[in-house]
């Protein structure tokens, strides 16, 4: 009977222990939240970021792609002066009598989104098994970027041959 006495002591004890710990540490966060929302809030109102500041680029090539290829790497580069979001997602587009249509893929993606900060790139391989490039001609890769204030789609275009 003393055991179960004295094991619930310990078990109240360390319980009100972890309360006062946590409570602080709420506070401490709370102070942390306030502090970049307030930072967040004099970014906001002192710039938008543009769509030429944020650019995407195809990795390695020279925007010629050929029918065989399986995969392409674009670079996402962030000159603005915030944080934008990026996730894996993408659609291929091909020009087709003056307008974009959407080409089928059969791919799937993670959902999550990265963070680039300002001055930073992030790299994607956009696959293209499963794209069937029955002909040539303009195609572009689109992403969609997030930021606080907006959403965009970017893209970069490349030819088959």
């Amino acid at each position: 009977m003393k055991r179960i006495i004295v094991l619930f002591i310990v078990c109240v004890i360390y319980c009100s222990g972890c309360q006062q710990r946590n409570d602080s540490g709420s506070e401490i966060l709370q102070e942390i939240n306030n502090e970049k929302s307030n930072s967040m809030k004099q970014v906001d109102s002192e710039q938008n970021i543009s769509v030429d500041d944020v650019t995407m680029v195809i990795n390695n090539y020279e925007n010629i792609i050929t029918m065989e290829m399986k995969d392409i790497t674009v670079d996402i580069i962030n000159n603005s002066g915030d944080t934008i979001s990026v996730g894996y997602n993408y659609k291929v587009q091909h020009f087709n009598k003056n307008v974009w249509e959407d080409v089928p893929l059969s791919v799937s993606y993670e959902d999550i989104l990265y963070d680039i900060d300002h001055g930073n790139k992030k790299s994607f391989v956009c696959s293209l098994e499963g794209i069937q490039f029955y002909q040539g001609g303009e195609y572009r890769i689109v992403k969609t970027i997030y930021t606080e204030q907006e959403t965009y789609d970017l893209s970069v275009d490349f030819h088959v041959k």
